[in-house]
């Protein structure tokens, strides 16, 4: 019988889910029982957040260290434990990946340069550049309000340039880059040739952020004013001239609440080139000539650049404006009830199958844009290229929904009821196929279910010069780019959790999430993966704060794995330092 004490790496037992924990177990022999008689030692963790190569090799390495002493008694063990102990101690551990790669594409793109020459003109005690970019750190690995990133930078990420900025002077920055952001964009758009970054598109299209606050801009400007007549103290800092917080058409399925207004121009590259905070009932008929001149200041005027644009900017005085600035333009043609759209598709033609996607087919049409005959000014309407896309699966589908809704009519109807009849013109997806008769009565309108029949899995798409069909309509699915920005900028990034009441705020607000999207948009673009799967994979990556027996400390960096490696390499960023002292280098 082997009586000479041994070291374990062992793990608990695990019923179904249960969480394993894996701990050192020193055995040493027990005289009177006449067998070993394990004791812990340390607890090492869950044992599914452990590497079973790493806990083998350190049960190889305490074994090797007492094996000069291979019969010491458990309590000798501790106490020489108890004296290697104090030759370093971990005093924290701090988040790091992310942030790494962020510190890295923040300086590409010319955001850290631009953002330090604006915060070495400020008066601030505290500085302004690290808090704009502690913010835009927050919302790429973690988005939280302001109020919680003054404390959880302090608790979890690897931050200590920022160590001590309050949540007071986080909105101070915020006022800063809001009067200054121009510059910032105007420096993005002059580092992207340098990066090998050349724009030949540009896809525009807004959307709508909802604020969490009751009321809207004018709603509060009256009650302010009952205030004041009534002698109540007042905030005039709450309501914006001219107002930005107001009611309109919600994309996020709002109505009830106030909202702003965001348009933005994104490249072919993924990147936002320009963008904007309106008013919220802003129609999407007036934001293109503003657009359009801000990219002239911006260096795009003069160039060969294709524009695409949904049909809610699709009008003839924005298209004189995409003239004017020498654009050539696709742009969607309206919902399906236009006449422009019908009198398109009543034209004779044949479709032209897509030569790789046998699912997709193409027609064109020339035609004359009767919409734009100015008959005072004696202009005569341009004829226009119109291109139907057909898809035979998206086809299929809308007539077998189609189908659907009218069997759910019929069945309605068929009552005889005229309260549950007239329910069904309340209802947007049943009543585009509903009219009344001569009788007041509600029936089924059979051209409108035709028309829909007939517009089932097409669309059509409009330009002024005629190019191939596959082209034409491959410039316009560029605007997935700009839908993918929304999704993302509201899910992932933080940008609908909108609270603020000061226009310059709301403004700031909206900068620091587009900047953090371009920044995700630019490490996507360099590593070929996305910036979820980019955390995922470096969420294990942390620096540990050292402090040694003399007192000196030091951040430490884990090791990293391989795949970290490999993504690092695509990125053409340097492995992160070892150790460093203070901050990065």
């Amino acid at each position: 019988m082997i009586k000479t004490p041994t070291v374990y790496v062992v793990k608990t037992r695990g019923e179904g889910k249960s969480v394993q924990y894996a701990y050192l177990r020193y055995d040493e022999w027990d005289e009177q029982k006449g067998r070993p008689q394990p004791k812990p030692l340390a607890s090492l963790g869950r044992a599914d957040k452990l590497d079973d190569e790493r806990l083998g090799s350190l049960g190889d390495f305490i074994r090797e260290w007492v094996k000069k002493d291979s019969s010491l008694p458990f309590d000798a063990l501790k106490t020489r434990l108890k004296e290697a102990e104090p030759i370093l101690r971990i005093l924290v551990s701090r988040d790091f990946g992310l942030r790494w790669l962020v510190e890295q594409a923040w300086g590409e793109l010319g955001y850290k340069e631009v953002i330090a020459e604006i915060a070495a003109a400020t008066k601030h005690q505290f500085r302004v550049d690290v808090a704009i970019f502690g913010m835009v750190l927050a919302e790429i690995v973690a988005p939280r309000s302001k109020l919680a990133l003054s404390e959880w930078k302090d608790r979890t990420l690897f931050f200590p340039e920022g160590e001590g900025l309050t949540e007071n002077e986080f909105y101070k920055a915020m006022d800063v880059l809001n009067t200054h952001y121009e510059e910032v964009e105007a420096r993005l758009n002059e580092r992207l040739p340098s990066l090998g970054v050349e724009t030949e598109q540009l896809s525009h299209d807004t959307t709508t952020v909802a604020n969490f606050i009751r009321y809207d801009d004018e709603e509060r400007a009256k009650i302010a004013e009952e205030r004041a007549a009534s002698g109540e103290a007042i905030r005039s800092s709450v309501v914006n001239k001219p107002p930005l917080r107001m009611r309109g058409q919600s994309k996020d399925h709002r109505p009830e609440l106030p909202q702003t207004k965001v348009q933005a121009i994104v490249g072919d590259h993924g990147l936002v080139l320009h963008h904007a905070t309106l008013a919220g009932d802003t129609s999407d008929q007036k934001v293109t000539e503003a657009a359009v001149a801000r990219l002239a200041i911006l260096g795009y005027a003069g160039k060969d650049l294709a524009w695409a644009g949904d049909a809610g900017t699709n009008s003839a005085d924005n298209r004189d404006v995409l003239r004017d600035a020498g654009l050539w333009f696709v742009l969607g043609e309206g919902a399906s009830r236009t006449k422009v759209v019908k009198r398109v598709l009543a034209t004779a033609g044949c479709y032209r199958q897509h030569p790789e996607r046998p699912e997709l087919s193409y027609k064109c049409v020339f035609a004359v844009a009767t919409e734009e005959e100015d008959k005072k000014a004696g202009k005569e309407a341009p004829v226009r290229v119109y291109v139907i896309r057909r898809n035979e699966d998206e086809e299929a589908y809308e007539l077998r929904r189609i189908e659907r809704h009218l069997k759910e009519i019929k069945s309605v109807l068929a009552e005889r009821k005229p309260e549950k009849s007239e329910k069904l013109l309340r209802r947007r997806k049943l009543a585009k196929y509903l009219t009344r008769s001569e009788a007041g009565n509600v029936v089924l309108d059979q051209a409108a279910i035709r028309h829909a029949k007939h517009l089932a899995g097409k669309s059509v798409i409009g330009t002024d010069d005629y190019a191939d069909p596959i082209d034409l309509d491959d410039v316009y699915r560029r605007l997935f780019d700009v839908e993918l920005l929304w999704k993302q900028l509201k899910s992932k990034l933080g940008l609908s959790r909108t609270r603020h009441r000061r226009a310059d705020r709301i403004k700031a607000h909206h900068m620091v999430h587009v900047m953090a999207a371009n920044i995700a948009r630019w490490l996507e673009r360099k590593s070929g993966v996305t910036i979820e799967r980019l955390r995922r994979v470096f969420d294990n990556v942390h620096v540990q704060k050292v402090e040694l027996k003399g007192g000196a400390t030091f951040w430490e960096c884990v090791e990293l794995e391989p795949e970290q490696h490999d993504l690092l390499r695509k990125l053409g960023y340097a492995t992160p330092p070892k150790r460093f002292t203070t901050t990065l280098p």
